[in-house]
């Protein structure tokens, strides 16, 4: 869904650069000249890496709705891995 980076909040999750990123920290600075910007400080999911990225506050980015489900490991076959849904089998 997209969004304008100025309504951003702490614990969303949002796509940049082909990577999944949770905001920390987001703070809209507006300078004595110019437009205003949004300074968002996020942490990659998958390494754990900061960034800070300045967007232009009309600027839209993609948050993305993430769900968390239970399964339980059945078994290995060489590199894949076998799980089952808990409630759907």
């Amino acid at each position: 869904m997209k969004v304008n980076a100025n309504t951003l909040r702490s614990g969303n999750v949002i796509e940049h650069n082909g990577k999944l990123w949770v905001v920390i920290k987001n703070d809209v600075i507006t300078p004595g000249k110019g437009a205003a910007v949004a300074q968002v400080e996020m942490r990659d999911i998958r390494t754990g890496t900061k960034d800070n990225v300045r967007f232009r506050t009309q600027d839209s980015v993609e948050r993305v709705r993430l769900e968390q489900d239970d399964y339980q490991f059945l078994y290995a076959e060489g590199d894949d891995l076998n799980f089952m849904h808990q409630g759907t089998y």
